[in-house]
């Protein structure tokens, strides 16, 4: 078993949180933001097998079909949201069944929160979103009807064990018959290209690491790489192999393999806003439901015309700025 796949904090739903200030988090910030009150603002990014779906809400988000078509659109064949489609679905073993839109069979176990515990505040939130006139979407992920209105959640969750799926553990075992070296615990620190025949162009061909010792190691590709290291990991990588923009790269002494200027820019991340109450409800145990975050809202701001820019979260337990959970528990919203 994977040593993620033993702690506790991981697979258990209602501890999401508990593993933050831990090893399993590589602890980025920002840098200073002046728009946020000079704050430096916490990123958080799994580090283990597995990724950030090790710390992450678990909360099934395909994303806008819109957002897939703009990428084909600019150039990102094969990336438009009825592309993507087939390989959302190859993925997924949906609890509601094989559709149009959802798979089943795949490794990637996809539930219903189970009514039985559904939290009233979901309840009255749903209720009172669609009596305020937003439309009630049964499926904001189906890249194929609109992803506006509300919807109670679906979660990357076991209905049968109550665990969180990551995608360690829905990728990484039972794979016994595919021939796969895992080396846990490495860090990757470049990767090296080579020139191809007289054309100039370069190819990416070994990859530099260091072992759980701390010995440098370099392993050559037979095929292709895949980089996948998340939205800080793999631009940093790229930076650090000379693919980049080379004014930055000359700045901190790389040089440059491949001058790239969109490397390591352009992240946007969206700015959230937690408004919380108290909640007069008695007996209700918001560590016994089986996620704390249940019902969402996509709407669209009077301007916009392409896919949804608003996005309102129902939780049934109070949570600080920083998305943990407040001491001591207690039902709120």
């Amino acid at each position: 078993a994977l040593k993620e796949d033993l702690n506790s904090n991981v697979h258990d739903p209602m501890k999401y949180g508990a593993s933050f200030a831990t090893t399993l988090n590589w602890g980025y910030a920002t840098v200073e933001q002046k728009e946020c009150g000079s704050r430096h603002i916490r990123c958080t990014r799994g580090r283990g097998m597995g990724g950030t779906s090790l710390l992450n809400g678990m909360l099934f988000n395909r994303g806008a079909r819109e957002i897939y078509d703009e990428w084909a659109m600019r150039g990102a064949y094969g990336w438009s949201g009825s592309e993507l489609l087939k390989y959302f679905k190859r993925y997924e073993d949906n609890s509601r069944g094989e559709s149009k839109a959802h798979g089943t069979g795949g490794r990637v176990r996809v539930s219903d929160i189970p009514k039985d515990q559904l939290s009233p505040i979901a309840v009255a939130f749903h209720k009172g979103c669609v009596e305020a006139g937003f439309r009630a979407n049964p499926d904001q992920n189906s890249l194929i009807g609109p992803q506006d209105g509300v919807q109670i959640y679906q979660c990357y969750i076991r209905d049968d064990n109550g665990h969180r799926v990551t995608a360690s553990r829905a990728f990484l075992t039972n794979v016994s018959k595919i021939p796969l070296i895992l080396q846990a615990g490495s860090l990757v620190t470049g990767i090296d290209l080579s020139t191809c025949d007289d054309s100039h162009t370069k190819t990416a061909t070994k990859v530099r690491y260091l072992d759980q010792t701390g010995v440098p190691q370099t392993v050559e590709a037979k095929h292709e790489i895949v980089l996948s290291a998340g939205v800080i990991g793999s631009p940093q990588i790229l930076m650090l192999s000379g693919i980049g923009p080379s004014e930055h790269l000359s700045d901190v002494a790389i040089p440059t393999q491949v001058d790239l200027k969109g490397v390591g820019s352009n992240l946007v991340d969206h700015p959230r806003v937690a408004v919380k109450w108290a909640s007069t409800l008695k007996g209700l145990n918001p560590m016994n439901l089986f996620s704390h975050v249940e019902a969402n809202l996509y709407a669209k701001s009077w301007w916009n015309n392409g896919p949804p820019d608003i996005q309102i979260q129902q939780d049934h337990v109070r949570t600080n700025a920083d998305l943990l959970l407040d001491p001591p528990l207690s039902t709120g919203f």
